[in-house]
């Protein structure tokens, strides 16, 4: 098994992604790459995302997020996928218990984690106070699975 590519498919993301990139970049070097497909953001989606080593920017016409995941697969080299979106947060050492789980079965082809909800702090006021985070979870969403 070679390394892991991060493919986050991002659409007007800049408030965001710059966390998301910095709890990817933290899980250290069993991520091989990291590619944000910008999905014709008008914000500074790309701008941010460039401003962090090493990160691959490809950019697209406004496809949707299933289009830019397809568009940043097929970019991809890594032997293992691990998909987020451009507003989740890998907890520390989440890529290497993927792995590990992984490791344990040659037969297995996924690895699902939890996932927990939580309050952006960009969040304005008014709809923080109106959002109600579930407890931790099984993640059955992209950015939990590997």
């Amino acid at each position: 098994m070679t390394g892991v590519s991060v493919i986050i498919p991002a659409c007007n993301a800049a408030r965001t992604l710059g966390e998301t990139l910095d709890s990817v970049l933290r899980q250290g070097t069993a991520v091989a790459e990291v590619i944000v497909v910008d999905d014709g953001s008008t914000d500074d989606t790309a701008r941010v995302a460039v401003s962090f080593p090493g990160v691959r920017l490809q950019r697209q016409d406004n496809a949707g997020p299933a289009a830019a995941l397809n568009a940043g697969v097929a970019a991809s080299s890594g032997g293992v996928l691990l998909l987020l979106d451009a507003d989740d947060i890998l907890p520390p050492r989440a890529v290497a218990a993927h792995l590990a789980c992984l490791a344990m079965d040659a037969a297995c082809e996924a690895a699902v984690g939890h996932m927990e909800e939580f309050i952006c702090p960009s969040e304005d006021a008014d709809r923080a106070r109106r959002f109600q985070p579930r407890p931790r979870q099984p993640g059955w969403v992209a950015g939990a699975t590997a």
